[in-house]
């Protein structure tokens, strides 16, 4: 085995605890990582989005256990997130990719400073279900979620938090649990339709990290502060997308 990138094991570790208890997708983290490393936005995305795919998967089960899930809801989420996920991974095969990773810097800032705004401010519901009638006014959401997702890496999970957890007011551990659920099969569509373009020699030390990390997310999600987690988080994607959106700005600008 080929250790030279074994420094993304920690990395992935403690980004899987933080974004599988706070309801972020920890691709937010990877994808720049990757980028630094050298790779093109589609090996970049691949890659980030099957590790992120470990972690929810690990903690998917874990949630599955808690009985924290809504199936219901996340289904129809899925159904709606999905065809968006495969518009957004073709239009990163045929943009610029310094665009890409502009509009990626972009998605990042704003879920980010969302967060930490709602955070300070906002309320979270104790519902454990949703009517599905009352989920209609907000379909484009889902699919706005999975264009995103499937451009940027990120935004499924995210989406489908804020939906559930503060326009629709579930409680907190149900709209983190469901999101991650969800994220998870868009992360799966994703991978397999962009196999060829993952790089297996990074992935085998971030989907080891996510996999062990993915088990402590929701165990903290359980016990410590859903609003200390999302400010870790929040405060840490503010200056990821801030910096990637500088820098790839720059370099477009410079030619």
């Amino acid at each position: 085995m080929d250790f030279t990138y074994w420094y993304i094991f920690p990395i992935a570790f403690f980004t899987a605890i933080f974004a599988t208890g706070s309801g972020f997708g920890g691709s937010a983290v990877f994808v720049p990582v990757f980028y630094f490393l050298g790779l093109s936005p589609i090996e970049a995305l691949s890659t980030g989005l099957v590790t992120e795919l470990t972690g929810m998967s690990s903690a998917t089960f874990r949630y599955i256990r808690q009985k924290v899930v809504d199936y219901h809801m996340g289904i129809l989420i899925i159904l709606l997130s999905v065809p968006a996920v495969i518009i957004g991974r073709h239009l990163v095969l045929v943009l610029n990719p310094l665009i890409v990773k502009i509009i990626f810097g972009v998605v990042v800032l704003v879920f980010a400073i969302y967060t930490l705004l709602f955070n300070r401010s906002g309320t979270w519901g104790n519902r454990k279900n949703f009517p599905t009638d009352e989920f209609l006014p907000y379909l484009w959401v889902p699919y706005f979620g999975g264009l995103s997702i499937g451009l940027t890496s990120i935004g499924t999970c995210e989406t489908t938090n804020i939906l559930l957890g503060q326009i629709l007011k579930y409680n907190v551990n149900y709209a983190v649990a469901t999101s991650v659920f969800v994220n998870g099969v868009s992360d799966l569509v994703f991978s397999i339709l962009s196999i060829e373009s993952i790089r297996w020699d990074i992935a085998i030390f971030s989907m080891s990290g996510v996999l062990l990390g993915g088990q402590i997310g929701p165990l903290l999600n359980k016990y410590l502060p859903q609003k200390a987690l999302k400010y870790i988080f929040g405060i840490a994607l503010t200056l990821v997308g801030l910096r990637m959106l500088i820098l790839s700005y720059l370099k477009l600008k410079g030619g």
